[in-house]
């Protein structure tokens, strides 16, 4: 038996390395409690164990040496320890319950309600509801739509068998909100299944996309400014049409301080999305707005899920700022987030980042050096990966690798069968404009130099200006 692979790989450890330092000191606290944990075997066990974050790896790092801390003078019994592991995994989860609600006070003010309406405290639940109804419907409005309706809900229940008049104005307040919460959340899920659309191979069904709309139009929904946030959202994500980015813009602006974070997330997503559609066409204007958004989401915490910032949104981060030749801007962000990268992916994709880095400050040779310790499992990864080689490849004349690349990349994209027609078409639109470029860097024929350019100007291609600008460098060879 693999000790060491079977303390590793389990529930307990991957879910610790999860945990930021705040986080594991909060744990112990937590297990310490005799209110959650009468076992002091298990406090120890973690004492033990924790020695070896924040990764949990190392040679010694199995159950037989833990075992050992535990009971020096005892044989080895693997029951004992899968038992301990157990236990403690099932703390760990309550914990993450326990630290959810947190700093979640609207949920505690709700669950509170119930609670005094349920012991027949009338006094405290009627301070409570006309505190929270009187100062906090926004707050809970922007921690989520359905407590609003919650709140409500709490009072017609409260009120049933003491003032039917109460119950009668509250029942129009449980209706407008839960009305309104469930137009929101259509448009939402809708908003969400056309994005999926654009970028993966989907076909959704949405019968009631209309007839939300235009619901919501009926009944002046649109003075919500969230609601009108996640429309546009949706809207500009439907039709890509320029009006609905100046307006959720100017929506989103006007209503910041309302949204909860999704919504917000979810809103300059889908401009940074039509931006980079309108820079893959060759308005590089767009990539300046571009980065000002994600500066938006980062100075707002917007970006992060839990302790951790998602490898999608850091590399395009970074590869905006390279863009922009913001060189030093981007490996400052790299450094200054890097750790903020779940453990499991931090060191590939701050390779990747380094690569492009390299790679658009003329450091091929370390850029491929960076990319060979690259082991990438996520699609879209994968290709920009091979991107990244091809032009390497270019720019150090390696021509018999990158026809290597080439023949793999189209065998790829053949089988590929989940990404979106957008998502494939730009890489396949680069991949044969390479393929063009990389041909005629052999045989300067600059009048089919000139007809490639016209064919990059006017497709929706990924890495446009470096392929612009390799042939406009053929051409002056060439003269």
């Amino acid at each position: 038996m693999n000790w060491k692979w079977a303390m590793e790989n389990t529930k307990l450890i991957k879910l610790l390395r999860t945990f930021s330092k705040d986080e594991l000191r909060n744990f112990e606290s937590f297990i310490r409690s005799p209110y959650f944990n009468n076992g002091a075997y298990l406090v120890k066990f973690f004492e033990e164990t924790k020695k070896f974050g924040p990764k949990f790896s190392s040679i010694h790092f199995t159950k037989e040496k833990i075992f050992e801390k535990l009971q020096p003078s005892a044989v080895y019994n693997d029951a004992y320890m899968r038992k301990i592991i157990s236990n403690l995994t099932k703390l760990a989860d309550e914990f993450l319950i326990y630290n959810s609600f947190a700093d979640k006070n609207n949920e505690k003010q709700l669950a509170l309600l119930e609670q005094y309406r349920k012991r027949g405290l009338d006094a405290d639940f009627e301070k409570l509801l006309n505190n929270t109804e009187k100062n906090d419907p926004a707050a809970i409005h922007k921690d989520n739509d359905f407590n609003l309706y919650r709140l409500y809900g709490n009072a017609v229940n409260y009120h049933l068998d003491r003032d039917y008049k109460k119950v009668l104005e509250y029942y129009q307040k449980e209706a407008d909100s839960f009305l309104k919460y469930s137009v929101s959340k259509f448009l939402e899920m809708y908003g969400d299944m056309i994005n999926s659309q654009h970028m993966y191979q989907a076909n959704f069904k949405m019968p009631l996309l209309d007839a939300v709309l235009n619901a919501a139009g009926e009944n002046n929904f649109f003075d919500d400014l969230s609601l009108k946030v996640t429309t546009y959202t949706l809207l500009i994500d439907l039709t890509q049409e320029h009006n609905y980015y100046i307006k959720l813009k100017e929506a989103l602006h006007e209503a910041s301080s309302v949204l909860s974070r999704d919504t917000e997330l979810n809103a300059y997503l889908a401009l940074i999305n039509f931006g980079i559609r309108k820079a893959h066409s060759g308005e590089s204007k767009y990539y300046g707005e571009i980065g000002e958004f994600y500066d938006k989401m980062l100075e707002k915490g917007v970006l992060m899920e839990g302790n951790h910032l998602s490898y999608y949104y850091f590399i395009n981060i970074v590869t905006n700022r390279i863009r922009m030749k913001n060189f030093e801007a981007a490996e400052e962000f790299i450094n200054k987030y890097s750790e903020r990268l779940h453990p499991e992916d931090k060191d590939d994709i701050v390779n990747f980042c380094y690569a492009r880095l390299n790679f658009y400050l003329g450091k091929f040779e370390s850029a491929l050096v960076c990319i060979a310790r690259i082991n990438l499992q996520q699609t879209h990864i994968k290709l920009e990966v091979k991107n990244y080689l091809l032009m390497i490849y270019y720019e150090l004349d390696m021509t018999e690798e990158a026809y290597y690349i080439i023949d793999s990349y189209k065998h790829y994209i053949k089988r590929d069968e989940t990404a979106s027609d957008f998502v494939m078409n730009t890489n396949r639109n680069f991949l044969d404009s390479y393929s063009g470029l990389l041909k005629l860097k052999v045989s300067h024929k600059s009048d089919e130099i000139e007809l490639l350019l016209k064919k990059i100007g006017s497709t929706e291609t990924l890495n446009k200006q470096w392929l612009i600008d390799k042939g406009k460098e053929l051409i002056n060879k060439g003269a």
